[in-house]
């Protein structure tokens, strides 16, 4: 009975120990969460938008320019067709899909590929849905060089238009996020006044998927990608100090190298990004929050 009594004993510092150690951590992060509230208007607005409905409209823009590998958009595009049968029925839901980097200029450059309620049943979605996303491919210009058609990734006009014709809904995008326009004319403007006005309405939000961009041929060299990786990062660094101001709700994850990786990662962010069930939109909202705060604690 002695050894069970200096066993208990033992056992009792321990237990109030990491009650004491759980207890002191849980306030700090209160604490910590607190001030990151009235300091850091991102993570402000994350913690707003925990309450708010279901979302209901979805824009997703796709990256067709010859700096997307082929094989990252198949996985894309398989990624977003099983997501979006799972809002088969929902017909609540609405979605549209548009392509960027199209050969040609002005207007040629963009093109929608689904625009639609979510379908009642399977059979319509495979022709009205998937059929179409399924039809999505890189672009390439013609093989004859005197009737050459111009190739460009316009990405700053294409946000421009899309941000201005879907304020406070979610938009999706797949792009290695590098504006090219020089083969129509003068390079687009980056979109700050677009992205700030869209931030305005606060329960939209944008979500960047950039791959690693591929060169091919002469073009293929260390300084050209590192050119590309450059204005990449430069695209970031802009939209990113409008979201740290609280002036636009946006979100960038780089797209995995590895096939592997990448296929599971394309169907995770589609779950949080076009959620369906009850659990992936209380996952989503907890998600941005954590990748919030932890952007805010980094600094």
């Amino acid at each position: 009975m002695y050894r069970t009594m200096r066993t208990t004993r033992r056992k009792f510092p321990l237990i109030k120990f990491f009650i004491v150690s759980g207890l002191v951590t849980i306030c700090a992060l209160m604490a910590s969460a607190a001030y990151f509230y009235y300091t850091y208007k991102p993570f402000a607005l994350e913690i707003q938008q925990v309450r708010q409905a279901r979302p209901v409209n979805f824009n997703m823009g796709i990256d067709v320019s010859q700096t997307i590998a082929s094989d990252v958009l198949a996985d894309f595009k398989e990624a977003s067709i099983q997501q979006l049968k799972t809002l088969i029925g929902a017909q609540k839901i609405s979605y549209t899909i548009s392509v960027f980097g199209m050969p040609g200029c002005e207007s040629a450059r963009f093109a929608e590929v689904v625009a639609t309620q979510a379908p009642e049943d399977a059979v319509t979605f495979a022709w009205k849905v998937e059929e179409r996303i399924r039809g999505v491919v890189i672009a390439h210009g013609s093989q004859n060089e005197e009737d050459q058609i111009p190739l460009t990734t316009p990405l700053n006009r294409f946000l421009q238009e899309i941000l201005d014709a879907n304020p406070g809904e979610r938009i999706i995008i797949l792009s290695d996020l590098v504006d090219d326009n020089s083969d129509c004319g003068p390079t687009d403007p980056f979109p700050e006044q677009a992205l700030i006005n869209f931030g305005v309405h606060q329960k939209g939000q944008i979500i960047f998927y950039y791959p690693t961009p591929v060169l091919f041929g002469s073009f293929n060299t260390p300084r050209s990608k590192q050119n590309l990786l450059q204005k990449q990062t430069n695209f970031i660094q802009r939209v990113q100090a409008l979201s740290d101001a609280g002036k636009a709700r946006a979100f960038f994850y780089h797209v995995p190298d590895n096939p592997a990786q990448r296929k599971k990662f394309f169907r995770a962010q589609l779950q949080k990004a076009i959620p369906k069930t009850d659990f992936q939109i209380i996952w989503e909202r907890v998600s941005r929050l954590a990748e919030t705060y932890t952007h805010g604690f980094r600094g």
